[in-house]
């Protein structure tokens, strides 16, 4: 009976062990490793451009470079810089 008991026990840790081994990684992971890929500098520098641009609280860059909720379907990237020539302008501001 005890050798059934740890068996059981045995397996299910193995079950655990190969079920951690295998989960999906998270939005946060995901986007990490997307910043690692080269990605680090330029979002720095588009939200240094939001910033200069008055939008100092911002939501999560997480959030707002996200391509969309089905960007798997779409055959997307899951995030996405806009290209810099898309960035408006600054505007002047009168004296």
């Amino acid at each position: 009976m005890r050798a059934r008991f740890v068996a059981a026990r045995l397996l299910s840790l193995l079950v655990a062990i190969a079920i951690a081994g295998c989960r999906t990684p998270s939005p946060v992971e995901r986007y990490e490793r997307w910043l690692a890929d080269g990605q680090r500098e330029k979002v720095a520098e588009y939200r240094g451009y939001l910033r200069a641009q008055g939008l100092a609280d911002l939501p999560p860059m997480q959030q707002i470079l996200r391509s969309g909720r089905r960007w798997r379907q779409c055959g997307a990237a899951e995030f996405a810089l806009p290209p810099k020539p898309m960035w408006p302008r600054p505007r002047a501001r009168c004296a």
